[in-house]
């Protein structure tokens, strides 16, 4: 009977032990943005380049918009129609409903989970928009490239970082390690066994090659 007991109170704890470990995803979510951003670089590199070659007023502003704009989509395409982006598929993880983590969470969860990032894309377009109408659109590089003090551009820094903290201290700070974009829709970030080990650690090396590539590019901007 004893060890009976014993038996049972050793699989409650084997299964506290998986519940939380399966929340722990920080190193895989590091890698799996490692490769997302490295494929959301590859056409920002051509962006670049088609902006610097036709010399576009507000270059900065309109690569920030459009990358920003990029972002919002991939995620809520993949995640929303796989549960997963191609990153995080490789290093096992796949984001769920929290009250079902059977559930794919769909295209409507995973528009709320982008609400924080169209916060910063409505920033953006509103500087554009701005700066247009006050005929400042090409002063709008000076500001981003050097800081300049300008309330749109400061209170979207502000805004930024804020968002930026919270999201760091709310997924800190959570046994589940829900970030803020999580508790908005209601999800959560869950890992399985990882795939195709070396065929990630691979990505990661080309990836940062094209990091490389897009810094290059992008101090295309600058001149």
């Amino acid at each position: 009977m004893d060890n009976f007991k014993a038996l049972q109170k050793r699989a409650a704890r084997v299964q506290r032990d998986w519940e939380t470990e399966k929340y722990r995803t920080l190193w895989r979510r590091i890698g799996s943005g490692i490769i997302d951003s490295a494929i959301l670089f590859l056409p920002l590199i051509l962006l670049i380049l088609l902006v610097k070659l036709f010399s576009i007023p507000g270059k900065y502003l309109a690569v920030m918009t459009i990358s920003q704009l990029f972002s919002i989509m991939f995620s809520i395409y993949f995640v929303g129609l796989t549960g997963t982006t191609p990153g995080k598929w490789l290093f096992g993880m796949k984001v769920v409903l929290v009250a079902d983590e059977e559930e794919k969470i769909g295209l409507q969860n995973s528009s709320l989970r982008e609400l924080l990032n169209a916060t910063s894309l409505l920033f953006y377009l509103a500087m554009i928009v701005t700066y247009s109408l006050q005929g400042r659109l090409a002063e709008s590089d000076r500001i981003v490239q050097n800081n300049f003090h300008d309330v749109l551009w400061d209170v979207a820094t502000v805004v930024g970082l804020v968002i930026g903290y919270s999201e760091i201290l709310t997924a800190i700070f959570n046994k589940k390690r829900r970030a803020f974009h999580d508790f908005i829709a209601k999800t959560v970030v869950v890992k399985s066994e990882m795939r195709h080990r070396i065929l990630s650690g691979s990505l990661i090396v080309v990836s940062f090659g094209i990091y490389f590539v897009y810094f290059q590019v992008y101090n295309l901007l600058k001149n």
